[in-house]
């Protein structure tokens, strides 16, 4: 296939379009979410952000949350544990190592080293998503207009955009996925590009930083490390494999090692005592009598995040989802473009690189099926989708438009095919259920989830 032509200026003109078609992408979210996102209101602190609170207790000398002058056994901050009469942090690390790098900075623009500003807080938190997603899903539909589609309903049409919404007031179980996000994306556009390994790391540390189930992905990567580009030797695979495996230990060695400071045991992130001193609920009781993790878990949380309806109210401003259900909503319902993964599975299972990832994304899944909390706190969508969500909206993309590639004759008989309809449908459907059904985001003034 011959270049493209320069445009003028030098760009080549398939480029130009690339970037054109971006910056409607930028356009389109801010028009479509912006009421949502708010990005300039986004703050966090100390106050009311368990991470940022291990950081600045690490700038102290210690590991344990300041909580001098009240019971800390009853009155601590949302979702923290109590553990040998000490409070700590049980969520992953990204936001405290974050913090901690970003203190200097944060105290300079504010005077408080703990306190993050809009600029810089959705520079980080929010920043990478657009681009991310353009360019993997571009890759992965063969098409500008098809990637900016896709990226536009996984942001402003999936659990994404209420997490987002949830992340701007420092809600440390939303921000988490957030982060998650980007951190999958690296990984699949390495894993399912040039196989590099490096960024595939980064990208995993971000996710398992950020979101432990995703350590699951852990396969994928030292499949890609192992088969390499085709035209590896085996020297060069077995260097990649090595490490890959070496990047693997440093991903895990710090979760690790501060399980072991904080609880006496590497393998124990502290979930549990989450609920000491805490009283009977829904997810207390759940927890109390049958752990942390459980088969149990399974139908029950199977159901609200795939098949459980929204339970619609009419609400002061109009049509919103009721706050009663609490527990979440089907992604079937909420971003029925999932339903093409299904379309998609002969072609997954028939690539190896594919197959990896789609096997990888049912070990989260289970997973998080089996925890004892079914991600509460998330009217009208389900927040643990996202662990597994970007993994397969990217692999059905590739089934979710007609072939471009089409005779001129096919293309005058279906200049519009039906793949292309029901996809408009299902991102249409998707954008009006998050933009209107969807109460906008507030702060809720706890942390975790």
């Amino acid at each position: 296939m011959p270049a493209a032509s320069p445009a003028p200026g030098g760009l080549p003109a398939g480029r130009l379009q690339s970037l054109a078609v971006f910056l409607l992408l930028l356009t389109a979210i801010h028009l479509v979410a912006g009421k949502k996102l708010q990005l300039s209101q986004w703050s966090a602190s100390a106050d009311d952000n368990a991470a940022i609170a291990e950081a600045m207790a690490w700038r102290a000398g210690r590991l344990d949350l300041p909580h001098e002058g009240r019971d800390a056994a009853v009155d601590r901050m949302h979702d923290t544990a109590w553990h040998h009469n000490k409070v700590y942090n049980v969520f992953p690390l990204l936001m405290a190592f974050l913090s901690y790098a970003a203190a200097p900075l944060n105290e300079s623009l504010s005077g408080r080293p703990d306190f993050w500003q809009p600029t810089l807080y959705t520079l980080i938190a929010f920043g990478p998503l657009p681009l991310l997603g353009f360019l993997v899903f571009r890759r992965a539909t063969n098409s500008d207009w098809h990637g900016a589609l896709l990226t536009l309903a996984w942001i402003a049409g999936s659990p994404l955009l209420p997490a987002l919404g949830e992340a701007r007031g420092a809600y440390l179980g939303s921000l988490n996925h957030v982060f998650s996000q980007t951190g999958l994306l690296i990984l699949l556009w390495d894993v399912l590009g040039k196989r590099r390994i490096w960024p595939g790391l980064i990208g995993l540390a971000i996710a398992v930083w950020s979101r432990q189930m995703t350590a699951l992905y852990a396969p994928a990567l030292l499949w890609a490390a192992w088969h390499g580009p085709a035209s590896g030797s085996r020297s060069s695979r077995n260097r990649r494999t090595v490490a890959a495996v070496f990047g693997l230990v440093v991903i895990a060695a710090p979760l690790l090692t501060l399980n072991y400071l904080k609880f006496g045991n590497p393998l124990q992130f502290g979930y549990g005592y989450i609920y000491e001193n805490r009283s009977a609920g829904y997810v207390e009781d759940r927890y109390r009598v049958h752990g942390v993790f459980s088969h149990h878990f399974i139908a029950e949380n199977a159901f609200y995040q795939f098949v459980a309806p929204p339970r619609i109210a009419l609400g002061l401003n109009g049509l919103q989802v009721s706050e009663s259900n609490n527990i979440g909503t089907g992604i079937l319902w909420t971003t029925p473009t999932t339903l093409w993964l299904l379309v998609a599975l002969g072609a997954c299972f028939a690539r190896s690189s594919t197959r990896t990832l789609l096997l990888c994304s049912f070990a989260v899944m289970l997973g998080d099926m089996c925890y004892h909390s079914p991600g509460f706190l998330q009217s009208g969508y389900s927040r643990f989708a996202l662990d597994y969500l970007p993994v397969w909206l990217v692999l059905a993309a590739g089934s979710m438009f007609d072939d471009p590639r089409r005779t001129p004759t096919e293309q005058k008989n279906a200049a519009w095919g039906w793949r292309n309809w029901i996809t408009a449908a299902c991102v249409a459907w998707s954008l009006f259920y998050f933009q209107t059904i969807t109460p906008d985001a507030y702060f809720r003034g706890v942390v975790g989830g």
